[in-house]
């Protein structure tokens, strides 16, 4: 399971490069193009998003029922295992020394996997037995990320409404999709 902890400081894009690229010139619909630039990230972002991974540092917390094996931490790029706590056999609360275990990973686009050193410590038979508390997300996003947002915010700003009567529709060659294709996460 996966629970945001801090979310991340700041959008992929600012209202300022926003307006400029919706050729906005008035604050009049400020509110109304900083949610619409929300809805654009999050469709992308975290573990609702269809990446599958962070764009900006934010913090999660992981949890399973045991340790097994190495551990795959979802949402890539991780900067940073901030604590592992486990609950132990007699229902105590424990952190988890990091010198008991290694992690490679941290910082590519592949996501991070923790390998214990010497064999991973017993614990209660309970749902959340297992918290590893980390940070994902990158410094900058990437461009062509940058851009489906600013295509998708403008898509929102000039359909606002649902249905378009009396007009044919049809996808954009090389659009927001095309974009964003290489940053999928692919899970196998």
């Amino acid at each position: 399971m996966l629970k945001l902890i801090t979310p991340p400081a700041a959008l992929p894009v600012d209202l300022t490069e926003v307006k400029m690229h919706l050729r906005v010139t008035h604050d009049e619909e400020d509110s109304l193009i900083v949610s619409y630039m929300a809805a654009a990230t999050a469709r992308l972002d975290g573990a609702e998003g269809y990446l599958g991974r962070c764009l900006l540092p934010q913090t999660w917390e992981y949890t399973q029922a045991r340790f097994s094996g190495p551990i795959r931490l979802p949402l890539p790029p991780c900067q940073s295992i901030d604590a592992i706590t486990y609950t132990d056999t007699t229902g105590t609360a424990v952190v988890l020394d990091p010198a008991a275990y290694d992690v490679a990973g941290l910082g590519n686009g592949e996501g991070a996997i923790i390998y214990p050193l010497n064999g991973w410590p017993a614990t209660a038979s309970r749902p959340d037995a297992v918290k590893i508390r980390f940070t994902a997300g990158s410094d900058t996003v990437p461009e062509p990320i940058r851009t489906a947002i600013l295509a998708r915010v403008l898509h929102l700003y000039d359909n606002r409404d649902s249905v378009v009567i009396g007009e044919s529709a049809h996808l954009m060659p090389l659009g927001e999709e095309d974009l964003i294709l290489n940053y999928r996460g692919w899970g196998f």
